[in-house]
């Protein structure tokens, strides 16, 4: 068609894999390594006598499509876009080499729309199909895409090929509309790529052996002395350091006072997946909500209506406007299902964890519940394990974190955090369970120790309030918080007045008064 490509390996991908592992493709880091590799690849091609920097473009699909729309968004040199199969409001690719640490919760939160939409007023194809979560592109994403462009006064540069039909792939109907607006907007010979009848013609492109596509040799032995072989290596070289650890620019853990925060849970309430929920914290007095996924049942993935960007903003708007947070984000349908054997597990993560990169919630709760305990069934701890590591690659590629609530003891948790290997796996402890058992709360809470702890459902048992309770030391409870130096959100689910059982406002408003009195 008259134009040269580049056609370059993804972050421990396909070459990358001389220097770097598998493993290393799902860091938070791949991200910026990948942004730095197309711009410097960027430099190079603009570099060369025989390339005409008017006319530059990129395209890719899916994780591909990411790179499209991040390179498009950061240099203008960029003057033709086609991300493929990847747009959406909602999703932003599940992999740390497409969400960073991650990007899309900067700025308050941000979205793959918003990034595509800096490539106005520059052209730009999006191509989406049913099959994926670029499903409703023509309707949600594309419009306003249009809007942006609109501002310019070139809603004509920017277009949507929708394949109702396909899934998520670059086949030949996709590249085909690509060719079409490449051709248009780079001024390339579209005839050089169809056959006789004018239909798409790719017999002539060769598919090389991949002895002849390797640069740096088959064992790496062209590569530049210097090169960094190892991830290690690169982390010195692009230090980060997360929050409350040495180095952190931000907040960190100092020997008290410690901030402590009281939330309510919206089901608890009465109020699941509803605005209002905000509106009857405000009145408990509390400082946060945690807001539940929706009811799970036999259904495929939770009822959850957060996806809605109606009722998103619904929700936002409501926090903010009240100033009561969302704390968390929670999967309490686990309590009833089984998490060890459910069918669509991983759709049901992606929801949650989606959803909490929409909200700009970094903490979720997942009970293990009755068919996930591990002391009542040891036999189903093999595909417990399993699971919590799958959700834990998908929690630290959001940059998220997972608080699991066990029937286990504080050692057993220990065992278990360390046997799933994840930091995005923490534990989300509720005074009920050792209470209930026999343990020493306190003595849970300083085995477990401050990192391991990521929430607190800070109640008991219904029965009296959490000022009432004999067996609830809270004065001793705090001291014991301090002395590890923990503080985070302490979250209000129970310990309700057995007299007054459904005086959402009363219980919850004491319960919350009290806590103040004690953490505050």
């Amino acid at each position: 068609m008259g134009a040269m490509a580049i056609s370059y390996d993804l972050f421990a991908y396909g070459e990358s894999l001389l220097q770097f592992t598998p493993e290393d493709h799902h860091r938070s880091l791949a991200m910026r390594v990948q942004v730095l590799n197309s711009l410097r690849i960027l430099d190079y091609l603009t570099s060369l006598d025989y390339a005409d920097l008017q006319r530059v473009a990129i395209t890719g699909g899916s994780g591909g499509g990411s790179q499209s729309m991040l390179i498009t968004a950061l240099d203008d040199r960029i003057r033709v876009s086609v991300p493929v199969v990847m747009l959406s409001s909602f999703f932003a690719g599940g992999c740390p080499c497409e969400s960073g640490l991650p990007v899309h919760l900067c700025g308050g939160g941000t979205s793959n729309p918003e990034i595509a939409a800096m490539a106005a007023p520059r052209p730009q194809l999006v191509v989406s199909d049913g099959g994926d979560w670029t499903r409703e592109v023509p309707e949600v994403e594309f419009p306003f895409l249009q809007r942006i462009y609109g501002f310019y006064g070139r809603e004509d540069l920017v277009r949507n090929v929708h394949l109702p039909g396909e899934g998520h792939d670059y086949g030949p109907s996709k590249r085909e509309a690509m060719y079409a607006f490449m051709a248009e907007h780079l001024a390339l010979d579209p005839g050089k790529v169809k056959d006789k009848n004018g239909n798409l013609d790719e017999s002539n492109c060769t598919i090389e052996p991949r002895e002849e596509m390797l640069v740096f040799g088959r064992n790496g032995e062209n590569l530049p002395g210097n090169a960094i072989r190892d991830f290690s290596t690169l982390e010195r070289i692009f230090p980060y350091h997360p929050p409350g650890e040495a180095g952190d620019t931000g907040r960190r853990y100092i020997p008290g006072p410690y901030t402590r925060k009281i939330a309510v849970c919206d089901w608890m309430i009465l109020k699941r997946q509803k605005a209002g929920a905000f509106d009857r914290a405000k009145q408990i007095g509390a400082d946060g909500l945690e807001v539940d996924m929706g009811g799970l049942g036999q259904r495929p993935t939770f009822d959850n209506h957060l996806f809605d960007p109606v009722v998103r903003k619904q929700f936002l708007d409501k926090s903010r406007g009240l100033g009561i947070e969302i704390s968390s984000i929670a999967m309490s349908g686990f309590y009833a299902q089984s998490f060890p054997t459910r069918e669509g597990i991983e759709r049901i993560l992606d929801d949650c964890i989606n959803t909490m990169m929409l909200m700009g919630v970094k903490t979720a709760f997942l009970p293990l519940g009755v068919e996930g305990d591990l002391v009542k069934y040891p036999e189903r701890r093999e595909a417990v394990v399993e699971r919590l590591k799958l959700a834990g690659q998908k929690a630290e590629a959001a940059g998220v974190v997972i608080g699991i609530e066990t029937s286990l003891d504080a050692a057993g948790e220990v065992a278990l955090l360390e046997e799933v290997g994840s930091p995005a796996i923490k534990i989300y402890f509720n005074f009920q369970n050792p209470l209930e058992a026999g343990r020493d709360l306190c003595e849970e809470l300083k085995i477990l120790g401050r990192d391991r702890i990521c929430q607190i459902h800070c109640t008991d048992s219904d029965g009296v309030l959490l000022e009432n309770n004999g067996r609830l030391d809270m004065q001793r409870v705090k001291g014991t918080l301090d002395e590890i130096g923990w503080e985070g959100w302490l979250v209000i689910e129970r310990s309700r007045d057995a007299r007054n059982p459904g005086d959402v406002i009363g219980n919850f408003g004491a319960n919350a008064r009290y806590l103040k009195s004690v953490f505050k």
